[in-house]
């Protein structure tokens, strides 16, 4: 008799946090990706938001921005890859990036790779093609949810080669919300799956920068807002990097862009409300060609 499958663990409160930050999917995004948030339960994440906002009431604005930055980085990138291109969404949680990329770039195949909830996303994205049909479907058709641990590269590529991913083909490799939880030596590991020689592959990559890199008024911010979503002394296990430790971190990569919280605040809203100085945010987004 052929063993049960284990049962799909479901998605991290944290996961939910971040969605009710990120409110609906902008109008431009696609209307699988609006249709699949509109299944979501989010009840799950609304004590951690409470938690949250408690240490500091903007939050929110940080995912915006920085959301709105990996996906314009993560779109172009698909765009330009050419034929045959894919996108792996490391990390991805029950996010609708992989719905709104298969929807922006046709043609393209989407991985989202996590350790939890994977059997729910995929039951949530199919439900929401067949609400659709059309080519909302078919890019729901593109999508593959791949359950997987991050700290384990080799058993990543294992589950993505199982899934279909293809090295041989040019991949854009996404990392929200991951670096600061696992070792630089997953992260290592990670970067390296996506450096197929005979490839220039991308890989954008959101980090939590060290705590002498924001300004003094500011630095206790992300320590608060971590500590209240994991517990006291949560953030002082975070793994941080500036760009030239990500860099490093990712082996034989090329730094192509960096943007500061301010700079991505600026682009999504056009002016700087909460984010006026260079070090006054301590997230930042870069693309790797990997």
């Amino acid at each position: 008799m052929t063993p049960p499958a284990p049962a799909d663990p479901g998605p991290d409160p944290s996961s939910m946090l971040v969605l009710l930050w990120a409110g609906p999917p902008a109008p431009g995004s696609g209307p699988l990706a609006r249709a699949y948030r509109g299944m979501l339960d989010l009840e799950g994440g609304r004590p951690a938001l409470r938690r949250c906002e408690g240490a500091w009431r903007h939050y929110g604005e940080v995912v915006l921005n920085r959301k709105s930055k990996i996906l314009e980085l993560a779109a172009a990138r698909l765009r330009g890859a050419g034929a045959g291109a894919q996108a792996a969404v490391l990390g991805c949680g029950m996010d609708s990036l992989s719905m709104e990329l298969a929807c922006l770039v046709p043609g393209a195949a989407v991985y989202d790779v996590d350790r939890r909830g994977m059997g729910l996303k995929r039951r949530l994205v199919d439900a929401a093609a067949r609400s659709l049909g059309g080519a909302a479907a078919a890019a729901a058709g593109r999508i593959r949810c791949v359950p997987a641990d991050l700290e384990d590269a080799r058993g990543v590529e294992a589950a993505l080669r199982g899934s279909g991913w293809d090295p041989g083909l040019p991949t854009v490799a996404v990392a929200e919300g991951v670096s600061y939880y696992i070792p630089r030596r997953s992260l290592s590991g990670l970067a390296a799956l996506f450096g197929t020689p005979g490839l220039t592959n991308s890989l954008v990559l959101e980090y939590l920068v060290p705590r002498g890199s924001v300004e003094a008024g500011r630095a206790g911010i992300p320590d608060a807002v971590f500590d209240a979503l994991l517990g006291d002394g949560a953030s002082a296990r975070l793994v941080r990097y500036d760009a030239a430790g990500a860099l490093s971190c990712a082996g034989r990569a090329r730094l192509e862009s960096r943007f500061t919280m301010r700079q991505m605040e600026l682009d999504r809203t056009g002016r700087n409300e909460h984010f006026a100085g260079e070090r006054s945010g301590w997230i930042e987004v870069c693309l790797l060609a990997v």
